[in-house]
């Protein structure tokens, strides 16, 4: 539920939200690499390519394999 909640918050636009929902699904799925990735999004909606990449890289780290991580990256 925070990840749907989250998600929705970056298509409004309301990143800060959309961050601090993310903060909590990290502490609740620690390995996950979908909470990074979604942070991803938050800082490429700000304009903020390298936070996005730093954030993409951690995604990667935690599953290589993660495809929304990969596709995000060749954006």
């Amino acid at each position: 539920l925070l990840e749907v909640k989250a998600d929705l918050e970056i298509r409004q636009g309301r990143f800060d939200s959309a961050i601090t929902l993310l903060d909590r699904l990290e502490l609740l799925q620690p390995e996950s690499p979908q909470p990074a990735c979604l942070k991803a999004k938050v800082w490429l909606g700000k304009q903020e390519a390298d936070k996005a990449r730093a954030e993409l890289d951690r995604a990667l780290r935690r599953d290589a394999d993660h495809v929304p991580s990969w596709l995000l990256s060749a954006q």
